[in-house]
């Protein structure tokens, strides 16, 4: 733990920089009349393992810590304000909500849709059982692909054998369930769904993946 205690103190010290430049900024909004024709979101790019996994930082690792982030707002129109929910969205996903917001059409996406109903409140389904996520490099090249249900998680990666955890039973991922006969039913499914993700965003690890889909 002595070894861990600085970058995890370090981590919480951001943590609270920020929570404090959000309340410098929300007390502007206040004081200039604008909060009730202002959103605020708040979010980020990418978690941080901070230990999980004997892991810090980002990178190649797929573990909710990194890839499951905050996603927080604030929307003059909100219906249920402090509400939550379990719905499936993405960081891109901003995009066409902030599109809509302002009345403003964009092209097509592969992979985003607006979540402004989200945003206000309402209790609507994006629609989504699952998602999908692609990481390629960090210092050095390192292709390697995720996709996620409520209950379960896969990994594919070039540089190691698959992983496959039981988010339900196994919320920390610490039990790699791939290979496994028991579970192969499982992991069947999963691969088939990774597979429709990368045909339906035209990945280029298609290929690499389509190559050992039948391995195991």
């Amino acid at each position: 733990w002595e070894d861990w205690q600085e970058i995890v103190a370090r981590y919480w010290g951001y943590v609270t920089m920020i929570d404090d430049l959000v309340g410098r900024m929300l007390g502007a909004l206040d004081r200039l009349g604008l909060v009730d024709d202002t959103i605020v979101i708040l979010s980020t790019d990418h978690g941080d393992n901070m230990g999980a996994h004997k892991l810090f930082e980002k990178g190649p690792f797929f573990d909710d810590e990194c890839f499951r982030i905050p996603m927080i707002a604030a929307h003059p129109d909100c219906s249920r304000p402090g509400g939550t929910t379990d719905e499936f969205v993405y960081l891109q996903d901003l995009f066409s909500s902030l599109l809509e917001v302002a009345g403003l059409e964009g092209e097509a996406q592969p992979d985003t849709q607006s979540i402004l109903p989200l945003l206000k409140g309402r209790e609507e389904s994006t629609g989504r059982d699952s998602v999908y996520c692609q990481f390629n490099a960090q210092i050095q090249a390192h292709r390697s692909r995720m996709v996620r249900t409520h209950t379960h998680k896969f990994v594919f990666s070039q540089a190691d054998i698959g992983e496959l955890y039981d988010l339900v039973e196994d919320p920390h991922e610490l039990d790699n369930l791939f290979g496994l006969p028991e579970h192969r039913g499982t992991q069947e499914e999963l691969m088939a769904l990774m597979q429709t993700h990368m045909e339906r965003v035209g990945d280029p690890m298609r290929g690499p993946f389509m190559q050992v889909r039948h391995i195991y």
